[in-house]
């Protein structure tokens, strides 16, 4: 007992004498409780990333549920299903006013429609291409019949050419008639000429 009280001594002295020592002997000093030691400035920069990364993976998985999950949960309430079960449905039959190849359908299986509400959509190129044939049949008509009125305008001209050198010709065969005339008169009088003479000379003779 006097031993184990002297070494008890000795040990609280030893104490009294550290700097920052307690001045309770029963308390605890700092270096001793783990509880009441001094956390590290790296440890608590990791703690703190944990706690942030465990965050935005919380965030993350809550946007990622909420993202697929709207979607099922509606799908799901605005879906009726079962086993067995008989839809009464009416069926129509639809053509186009056109014969076409369908390149687009507009409407989905069991949309409310409308009339007027475009359900296909046709492949526009052999239409397209319909198109540009006939254009070009009228572009070449319409060269066709550019050629057809300058050949006409030329024929006119001939026409009208020809006919004023008709005209001209009757002109000539009216002045060579004339002068004809005019020659066949002067032998007219000639003649009467001569017979006067004739009588003059058989009266002179006689």
């Amino acid at each position: 007992m006097t031993e184990h009280k002297s070494e008890s001594r000795s040990i609280d002295a030893l104490a009294t004498d550290k700097p920052g020592a307690a001045l309770d002997g029963g308390a605890k000093s700092p270096q001793t409780d783990p509880a009441l030691k001094p956390v590290p400035p790296g440890a608590q920069r990791s703690t703190r990333r944990r706690r942030l990364l465990l965050g935005v993976l919380g965030v993350l998985v809550l946007a990622a549920a909420l993202w697929f999950g709207i979607p099922y949960i509606v799908l799901t309430l605005s879906t009726v299903s079962t086993d067995d079960a008989f839809v009464n449905g009416h069926v129509t039959f639809v053509a186009a006013r056109v014969r076409g190849q369908v390149s687009r359908v507009l409407v989905d299986d069991n949309d409310r429609v409308h009339k007027g509400d475009h359900l296909v959509q046709l492949d526009k190129e052999p239409f397209q291409d319909a198109v540009a044939v006939k254009k070009a049949a009228v572009d070449s008509a319409q060269a066709d019949l550019q050629a057809a009125r300058a050949q006409v305008r030329g024929i006119e001209a001939q026409a009208r050419s020809r006919r004023w050198n008709l005209q001209h010709a009757m002109e000539d065969v009216d002045n060579q008639v004339s002068l004809l005339r005019a020659r066949v008169a002067g032998v007219e009088k000639s003649k009467a000429s001569l017979k006067l003479a004739e009588l003059d000379f058989e009266r002179a003779r006689s």
